[in-house]
């Protein structure tokens, strides 16, 4: 594989700095993370693979991140980028991960191809409001992971990214003390930031109190409502759904089709000591295709021929085990 031939690409489609490139496919990326079509000795099209395990139902799942998903201007529109993603998602259907996800330039390219919005944003203009709310610095970076484990719980969360957020991503090697601030209204913990001399460039909070934390105009993401900002697509449901914690009485069974990889499978969900139990079966009446299966495991929507998801799984919202999505 030339290293160089896929940072070319990159920096065509995406317009990033030689350095940041080099950062990415150097460290980050690595050579058996990166798929690619290669034609006439030139690679034409490529996405990057990073491992992204989630926590779903009390449950640790294995799970895969799709990015630098990048096409040669001359072949767009040619297919190219659709069979590399075949390849890469029958690879995935028969080992060991779950789920996959990306953040979608286009929604409507990646729903043709079986994924859905589980998470979407707005860009919006924050303008500091006085008076401030009351800080507090972490003087250890191992209480960190106490913050982020405490939030990760909390459903009426919002997450807010600044704009560069993606550069810090991979320039950042480890949290340092002295840059985690807590936020207070009074007494009441309400989350953290993380601060450097370029500014604050992450945060865990509400939104509506961000006006009061933050001391600089700008523009920032907030999570909720907005455009489609990651996609998720299930590769292996038994993976996701066996073993986990089950209140009720579970005895379904259905055939999955993949339209986009034209194939289909039946899989039968049972409870058995308190949890599910799945195995795959012959056959089965009830037909649902991978990106209702999707959703409806997500909890983006209700679906008819499977239980009430939101009163059977306990915690059935997703997080991810880091903080970096």
């Amino acid at each position: 594989m030339d290293r160089q031939k896929l940072k070319n690409l990159y920096i065509e489609s995406f317009g990033d700095s030689i350095e940041y490139t080099d950062y990415l496919y150097d460290n980050v990326y690595g050579d058996r993370g990166v798929k690619f079509i290669e034609k006439d000795g030139e690679i034409i099209s490529s996405l990057a693979i990073l491992p992204r395990p989630f926590f779903y139902a009390k449950k640790t799942i294995s799970g895969a991140f799709i990015s630098a998903v990048a096409t040669k201007k001359s072949e767009r529109g040619k297919g190219v980028m659709k069979e590399l993603m075949k390849t890469v998602l029958n690879d995935f259907s028969t080992s060991q991960c779950a789920a996959i996800f990306l953040s979608p330039e286009n929604e409507a390219y990646y729903k043709s191809q079986g994924f859905c919005t589980i998470l979407n944003a707005n860009l919006v203009d924050i303008t500091p409001k006085e008076p401030f709310l009351k800080l507090k610095t972490v003087e250890n970076s191992q209480e960190f992971h106490f913050i982020k484990m405490e939030n990760s719980s909390k459903f009426d969360l919002v997450n807010l990214r600044s704009s560069m957020f993606s550069e810090k991503l991979f320039l950042l090697h480890k949290v340092e003390n002295n840059k985690i601030q807590k936020v207070y209204d009074g007494d009441k913990y309400l989350g953290y930031f993380i601060d450097d001399k370029d500014g604050i460039y992450e945060y865990s909070l509400p939104a509506k109190y961000m006006d009061k934390v933050e001391t600089k105009s700008g523009k920032w993401f907030i999570y909720g409502s907005g455009k489609s900002f990651t996609m998720a697509r299930i590769i292996n449901p038994f993976l996701l759904f066996d073993d986990l914690v089950c209140d009720k009485n579970i005895d379904c069974s259905i055939k999955i089709e993949d339209d986009f990889l034209q194939k289909s499978y039946c899989m039968r969900l049972k409870t058995q000591n308190g949890r599910l139990e799945c195995d795959r079966i012959d056959d089965a009446k009830k037909v649902v295709k991978i990106e209702e299966l999707t959703k409806w495991a997500m909890g983006r929507e209700q679906n008819d021929s499977l239980f009430d998801l939101s009163t059977t799984l306990k915690e059935g919202k997703i997080h991810f085990t880091d903080r970096y999505l």
